[in-house]
């Protein structure tokens, strides 16, 4: 009997049976009787990753000790701290079956984070006086969070981490120091949930928060085609348009700079990790401070300071309402080419402010300077840089304006000086509360007012709106040994400054600095100046030139003479394309001459007649060309005679202008060169060269000499000469016979035709020519000699045949008529 069974008991029968002998016989009999017994593997549990809130799940195991099928059942939770929890045991009741272990499902859910260390589980089991308890211990955790900061890119590391709750370390939301205006930059806070915990988080700025509904805004699609929203221009309009749009509305609050989560509240999920994009962006200058305020579940808020350090101008000549690029700069302002000693130039120049101060804007300019014996500037200043002004120009603040000073020295220091400006400012204060400034910056230009002037040289350009500046140039006068323009390169700078205070500062939120202290605007200014010029626009290639033969003095019917003179004309168009009037006078000479609006402008000059030209050139009339007008000026070359006639002077009597010129072909030109001269008011000149080439005919005969031989007195002999026009000029020549010897009443030389027209050679083509028919008919028996002379009525140079022939009464020298020779072929002499 088992000794663990206290109240059991045995009994023994004895159970007697007949047999044939008379001896009884026994058979021993046991019985065992059982009450029920379950116990548990383990009577305490301790959950050690329990978490508030959270169900954690632990197996507990049943023991049926017995041969008897026992039921139990979970009763409630016992313990002080029973209040607090929530306990679940699945299955809930059942059956064990003899000597069965039954694994069971416990799922205990804390309320709070206490220590677990008072709390019990009943379970009843039918049979037993007492019920099994089980024990249930453990340390809640809480919710766990980790927040990181990190910067945008792919191979940025987190800076810091801050962990909740107990590890404390300090998280900063920098945005950079350097941050152009009108550019979004992104930071990405990371959310990292450490604990199977759900819950809510929050994300706030303090101040400078953008509304809630930037994101919400759609931007308006364009009136165009589906076909061009597919385009990749269309696409990245679209694109920008949506960015500032974005920006427009994250600034809507006109505090000059904002922060915008771009999701503010949200679900974290058990073991999550949450990335949170944030962006920043101002369309003011200065350094901005605020808070994030990043509440998570129940946790305490997290306070995470935010900086940002913004540069840039925010005025501009452009609209930058429709620009998101933050380098770019303001266009060069160009007066074009000017005058020397001309009018001042104005251009008219609207500044756009973008941001929601009012600025003033105090302008000074500069001139290049690269001198490299100045490497900085020293600016001392007795009172504020820029005080404000009347509109008269005087300020407003006397009493810090009269000592007001400020000096250059030409080199304060031998090292080198970083081409960025560096401004250093020292302020001392008096018993009079005047303030002494002392600026050093980099030297790039001088102050010239002379050659560039800003006007007003103050203005205010209201937040939102814009304003109007002038800015002159007023062009230097040139020296007459310089010939070609010079460029008038400078820059005039717009310092910013903010007159309330509220603007410029507020306490723990945002600073700003201004005069020296903040980039100015600038605006390079650009000009070159030149000595007094007109457009000339030519009506022929090349030039103004004028191509003519002699021949056009020839009219088509010969017979009437020869022109005297013959005028061609060209136009000249001037035109002024500057901003001021030109005053000039038109100078040339003869042959050449020069004419408008009826009024003839000409000067002759020539041989004997230069006192004529220079009081021609006195008298000349002053012409006027106004701004961005023209004018058709007639331009003549005169043809005469006379100037044929200047081919036969010797080389050294050759007029001034005029040259002889003859190509490898053998045709011969008269190029006359001059120079139209312009006569401006402030005595410049400017030179439209003129050129004239007249071909002229060369004639040339096929030979020099003809020489008759001995001929029978009284019969003519002819020979054949030919006459050739070796240039592209027609020719009307005529023949002159020289005195005979021996002198004869009756003529033994004489030609046939004696004069006529010779026409032009073509290109590239054989010289025409024409026959002369040579006859000599000997008087008597004696030798006869004489000379034909080919000459053309526009001065060509005389072609000169020597004759020749002995007559003979010997009638041996009798030729039949069937004899006589036929003319060679004229092709070999061209």
């Amino acid at each position: 009997m088992s000794s663990t069974n206290r109240d059991s008991f045995i009994s023994c029968f004895l159970i007697s049976m007949p047999f044939i002998s008379l001896c009884p016989s026994y058979l021993p009999v046991y019985a065992e009787v059982q009450e029920p017994h379950v116990y548990l593997q383990s009577s305490q549990v301790e959950l050690s990753n329990l978490y508030l809130g959270v169900p954690m799940k632990a197996t507990i195991t049943l023991i049926n000790g017995t041969l008897l099928p026992t039921q139990f059942h979970w009763g409630m939770l016992l313990g002080h701290q029973a209040s607090f929890c929530t306990a679940k045991v699945s299955p809930r009741c059942g059956t064990l079956g003899p000597n069965e272990e039954f694994q069971l499902s416990l799922e205990l859910t804390a309320h709070t984070q206490e220590e677990l260390t008072d709390l019990a589980l009943p379970c009843t089991v039918s049979g037993m006086k007492e019920p099994l308890v089980l024990g249930i211990s453990g340390k809640p955790q809480g919710l766990q969070v980790a927040i990181a900061i990190l910067e945008e890119g792919p191979d940025r590391s987190v800076p810091s981490t801050e962990l909740w709750p107990g590890h404390k370390e300090e998280l900063n939301l920098d945005f950079g120091s350097t941050v152009p205006l009108r550019t979004c930059v992104n930071r990405q806070l990371i959310l990292t949930n450490h604990s199977p915990i759900q819950t809510l988080f929050t994300l706030k700025f303090e101040y400078f928060g953008s509304p809630q509904n930037s994101r919400r805004q759609k931007p308006c699609l364009p009136d165009v085609s589906p076909a061009l929203l597919k385009t990749a221009r269309i696409r990245k309009q679209l694109a920008r348009r949506e960015q500032l749009d974005f920006m427009e509305s994250m600034l809507s609050h006109g505090k000059g700079a904002a922060f915008f989560p771009h999701l503010s509240q949200g679900v974290l999920g058990p073991h999550q990790q949450l990335r949170v994009n944030i962006t920043g962006c101002a369309n003011m200058w200065g350094e901005y401070w605020d808070n994030l305020i990043c509440t998570v579940g129940d946790l305490p808020p997290s306070v995470i300071p935010v900086h940002m350090a913004v540069v840039g101008c925010p005025i501009s000549s452009m609209r930058t309402n429709y620009t998101t690029d933050p380098f770019q700069k303001e266009p060069v302002i160009r007066f074009s080419t000017q005058v020397s000693g001309g009018d001042r130039v104005t251009r008219i120049l609207r500044l756009h402010n973008s941001s929601p101060c009012d600025i003033r804007l105090d302008w000074k300019t500069y001139a290049l300077d690269d001198r490299e014996d100045r490497l900085v500037d020293l600016l001392v200043f007795y009172g504020p840089p820029f005080p404000l002004q009347d509109r008269a120009g005087n300020d407003l603040c006397s009493e810090t304006s009269e000592g007001s000073s400020s000096f250059q020295p030409p080199r304060l220091s031998n090292e080198s000086v970083s081409s960025h400006e560096a401004a250093q400012s020292v302020e001392s204060s008096s018993s009079n509360s005047k303030i002494i400034s002392v600026i050093l910056q980099g030297h790039e230009g001088v102050p010239c007012d002379h050659l560039y002037r800003v006007s007003p040289k103050q203005v205010e350009v209201p937040a939102g709106g814009s304003s109007t500046i002038s800015i002159s140039f007023t062009p230097m006068v040139l020296g007459p040994d310089i010939l070609h323009k010079v460029k008038c390169i400078g820059y005039a700078l717009g310092f910013m400054s903010l007159d309330n205070e509220v603007e410029r500062e507020l306490p723990g939120r945002r600073r700003r600095l201004q005069d020296f202290a903040v980039g100015p605007l600038r605006l390079d200014l650009h000009s070159y100046v030149r000595h007094a010029h007109l457009s000339v626009e030519l009506d022929y290639d090349g030039g103004m030139d004028f191509w003519l033969q002699a021949s056009d003095l020839i009219p088509e019917q010969p017979c009437s003479g020869v022109l005297s003179e013959l005028v061609t004309t060209h136009h000249l168009k001037l035109t002024n394309t500057t901003d001021i009037p030109h005053y000039f006078r038109l100078l040339v000479s003869r042959p050449f001459s020069v004419s408008q609006d009826e009024t003839s402008c000409s000067h002759r000059a020539g041989p004997g007649r230069e006192q004529e030209c220079e009081e021609s050139a006195a008298g000349a009339k002053q012409l006027v060309l106004h701004p961005q007008d023209n004018m058709l000026v007639n331009v003549s070359f005169s043809l005469s005679l006379e100037l044929l006639s200047y081919q036969r002077l010797p080389a050294d009597q050759m007029l001034p202008g005029v040259d002889i010129q003859q190509s490898a072909s053998g045709e011969r030109e008269m190029v006359f060169t001059q120079n139209l001269l312009l006569e401006y008011a402030n005595q410049t000149t400017q030179v439209v060269p003129l050129r004239a080439t007249v071909a002229m005919p060369e004639l040339q005969l096929s030979t020099s000499w003809v020489d008759f031989g001995t001929c029978f007195v009284n019969q003519g002999r002819v020979r054949d000469v030919y006459l050739m026009n070796l240039s592209s000029c027609r020719s009307y020549w005529a023949v002159l016979m020289g005195q005979q010897e021996p002198d004869k009443d009756q003529v033994a030389f004489s030609v046939s035709p004696s004069s006529g027209l010779l026409e032009a050679r073509p290109v590239n083509a054989p010289p025409p020519f024409i026959t002369l028919q040579v006859l000599f008919t000997a008087r008597s028996s004696e030798l006869y000699e004489s000379t034909l002379v080919v000459e053309g009525v526009l001065g060509e140079k005389t072609c000169t045949l020597q004759l020749r022939g002995q007559g003979s009464y010997d009638e041996r020298y009798v030729l039949p008529a069937s004899s006589e020779a036929l003319p060679s072929d004229p092709q070999r002499w061209q």
